[in-house]
C-alpha cells in the first residue's frame, strides 16, 4: 500500500509542472468541400448563376454532372428546363451531350478536372 501512495504522490506533480494530461489536438478537416462552397466556386468558374448550380445539387445531380451538365446547356438549343427535366426523367448524359454536338467523353473528362480544381481550392474568406 505504502508503494501505491508513493508511486501515485510521485507522478501526480508532472500534469501540474506542464505536462498536459492531454495533447493539444490539431484539428485538419479531411471533410469534402460542403455544397453550398462547391456550388459558389463552380458557379465562378463557370460564370453563371450560384442558384442554379446549387438547384441541381438539391435536385440530386452529382458535382461531375453539374459541370457536365451546364457545358451540354450553353451548346445545346433546348431550353434549360427542358434539358434538366430530360435529365431528371433518367436521360444519359451522353445522350444529352451528343444531341447538343459535344463529344461526351471530352466533356466527361473536362468536367472531372474541373471539379477536382474546385475542390482543391480553398475555401471562400469570410469578412471579420
Amino acid at each position: 500500500m505504502k508503494r501505491f501512495v508513493f508511486l501515485a504522490l510521485a507522478f501526480a506533480p508532472l500534469s501540474v509542472a506542464g505536462f498536459p494530461d492531454e495533447p493539444d489536438a490539431v484539428e485538419v478537416s479531411t471533410a469534402p468541400v460542403s455544397a453550398e462552397a462547391f456550388s459558389v466556386e463552380a458557379a465562378r468558374h463557370l460564370n453563371v448563376p450560384m442558384e442554379k448550380v446549387r438547384d441541381l445539387r438539391h435536385r440530386g445531380f452529382g458535382k461531375t454532372e453539374v459541370l457536365s451538365f451546364f457545358a451540354i446547356s450553353s451548346a445545346s438549343k433546348k431550353p434549360w428546363d427542358q434539358l434538366v427535366k430530360e435529365r431528371e426523367r433518367g436521360t444519359p448524359l451522353r445522350r444529352l451531350a451528343e444531341e447538343a454536338g459535344l463529344d461526351y467523353n471530352a466533356l466527361f473528362e473536362k468536367s472531372r478536372s474541373l471539379k477536382k480544381e474546385i475542390e482543391a481550392s480553398p475555401p471562400p474568406k469570410t469578412g471579420n
